[in-house]
């Protein structure tokens, strides 16, 4: 599975460089057609690639687990392609004189579109692509660590042998195993460190059987971190959890992205509150208590896009979409009735990304029911988050439970560099009009 995992990242690299390479390429040929190469076009060029390579990016099209199948990969790059063309269109027009083509935009989105597309053709072919299956032992008990070996196994494309769950009593009926074709999963660390286990393990090792752990595997296939592996490690992932806290560089994130959002905001406010009005009336805004940071309670803001419940009671968005407004249909849509949380994020109360807030009633539910959910606040809630772009609306108690699997991914492995992605792949969300409630 490592291997495979190995093959994937290294795919992606490549991707980025034909992708850098087939861009400049025809540029260039471009450039020998007009004659008209210079620090101005150049400029321009630039602006489109950042465009076209982040409009790939965050569509996914440099995602090789994720989008391992081909045809969803080729759509996600179209789409990135020409989401990333139509965004440099409005600041091509702050450039004065001759300016890119129509024709040359069509060329460069022609050229790169099918040079990746045949790309991860190949790729999926070469790295995807049928192989031998490679025998796995799995050090823990077969019903709880099934599920989650098939899911790897799945997103990884590989055709897996598991030929046993180990645990010290059944290591005497184990036949030997040619190591070069085999692979040790460690599930339960307790079993591992039995001796017995340990050194069968080692011997297996030793003649080249490769050894990895559940958590790692698993952050690194699925994007996630499952409670099962939380709870199996659950002394390495508390230690983890209660060194996290908030970083002043996402402060400064959510700064540069907050203001213009606010003023950008205030502008489609001129239109949206008078939509309110005139749709249901007053008031035009919605108050509700959130858990934020260190479990404090803070008041959010929305824009209003429901008649007024009977009850002040918490409820799922599900349990009331009978009393959502055409109005706030639309705003939901689009997200567009989140608008005033970047106020919340201005008074340092919540941060553009981050674990969603959640109503003090359910979290005071999920906190007794749910290991590992206190961890959420830990972190400033976001307006997005990694767990948003990547899992339905959670109306229940286990969809929460996956949710958490994704903040607690984003807890441990959180930067600027993710921030980023979450803050695109958001975009592509909003674009596609998907997972609003």
């Amino acid at each position: 599975m490592r291997e495979t995992l190995d093959r994937m990242r290294m795919a992606k690299y490549l991707q980025l460089l034909v992708h850098t390479t087939v861009f400049w390429g025809t540029v260039y040929i471009i450039q020998l057609v007009k004659s008209n190469c210079g620090i101005y076009f150049f400029s321009q060029y630039l602006i489109l690639y950042c465009a076209v390579t982040l409009g790939v990016y965050a569509f996914r099209g440099f995602d090789m687990v994720r989008r391992h199948h081909l045809y969803h990969a080729v759509i996600s790059i179209f789409v990135g392609i020409l989401a990333g063309c139509l965004i440099t269109i409005p600041v091509f027009i702050l450039f004065y004189g001759q300016k890119i083509s129509k024709l040359e935009m069509t060329l460069i989105f022609g050229t790169t579109f099918f040079g990746l597309s045949i790309y991860r053709a190949a790729a999926s072919y070469f790295v995807l692509g049928k192989r031998e299956g490679k025998k796995l032992f799995v050090i823990g008990d077969r019903e709880r660590w099934e599920p989650l070996i098939r899911e790897v196994a799945s997103h990884l494309g590989d055709n897996l042998d598991v030929k046993a769950y180990i645990n010290p009593t059944i290591l005497h009926s184990l036949e030997h195993t040619p190591a070069p074709a085999c692979a040790i999963l460690v599930g339960n660390p307790e079993i591992y460190a039995d001796p017995a286990v340990k050194q069968w393990t080692d011997r297996l090792r030793a003649e080249g059987c490769y050894l990895e752990f559940a958590p790692q595997l698993a952050e690194d296939t699925l994007g996630r971190i499952p409670l099962v592996v939380a709870h199996a490690f659950r002394n390495y992932y508390n230690m983890l959890f209660q060194m996290t806290f908030p970083q002043p560089g996402q402060r400064v994130l959510d700064l540069l992205v907050a203001v213009p959002g606010f003023i950008i905001g205030a502008l489609l406010s001129l239109v949206i509150i008078p939509a309110i009005i005139i749709d249901s009336g007053f008031p035009v805004f919605y108050t509700q208590n959130r858990v934020g940071l260190e479990g404090n309670t803070f008041t959010m803001h929305k824009y209003r896009t429901m008649k007024n419940r009977e009850n002040a009671q918490a409820a799922f968005a599900d349990d009331d979409a009978d009393l959502i407004t055409p109005v706030g249909a639309f705003l939901r849509k689009f997200r567009l009735d989140e608008i005033p949380q970047l106020w919340d994020v201005l008074r340092g109360k919540m941060s553009i990304v981050g674990p969603r807030p959640e109503q003090p009633e359910f979290a005071a539910e999920y906190e007794e029911k749910i290991p590992f959910y206190t961890h959420r606040h830990r972190l400033r809630p976001g307006i997005t988050g990694w767990a948003q772009v990547n899992y339905r609306y959670a109306a229940g108690i286990e969809d929460t439970k996956k949710k958490l699997e994704y903040d607690l991914y984003y807890l441990k492995n959180r930067d600027t560099l993710l921030d980023i992605q979450i803050i695109l792949e958001t975009a592509e969300t909003m674009l596609g009009m998907r997972g609003a409630k």
